[in-house]
């Protein structure tokens, strides 16, 4: 379990990489971290409250990172496929960070990779040596959650 606490601009925040599902497997970490700039841009145009959002970015396995109008928070959460269904739902295990707490969050991701370097050179899965093809793309569990 990787927990790491910071202190930065007045803020407490403790930061559950496990909990959040990014520490337990590094790919999903470096997946959020190609994420970031567009998770950045899209809090921008929700605190604008000018365009509608609605985006939902696959982290790894059946983890996700979303925002929707109406919600100001970034939320990282585990979607399950019930059974007998086709479309995915979300599960109760997650976090949802509030604007100000995703904002500290942003500022300590350069520290993370600095303090923790198995984080800062993990690749994404679909970069790997095991995706050579497109059936090993198709196979992984991690690219394909609740593939049949």
């Amino acid at each position: 379990m990787l927990v790491i606490f910071f202190f930065i601009d007045g803020f407490f925040l403790c930061v559950n990489l496990c909990y959040i599902s990014l520490g337990s497997c590094c790919c999903r970490w470096a997946q959020f971290r190609q994420m970031l700039d567009e998770i950045v841009e899209k809090v921008d145009v929700l605190m604008k409250d000018k365009e509608t959002v609605s985006y939902c970015g696959h982290v790894g396995g059946g983890h996700y990172v979303s925002l929707t109008t109406g919600f100001r928070c970034v939320d990282f959460r585990k979607f399950y496929l019930p059974f007998g269904q086709s479309e995915m739902k979300p599960s109760s295990k997650g976090i949802a960070l509030r604007l100000g707490e995703w904002s500290t969050m942003t500022k300590i991701v350069s520290a993370i990779n600095k303090d923790y370097p198995a984080l800062a050179n993990a690749v994404p899965c679909y970069l790997q040596d095991d995706h050579n093809n497109q059936q090993s793309v198709v196979d992984c569990r991690e690219c394909n959650p609740f593939s049949l």
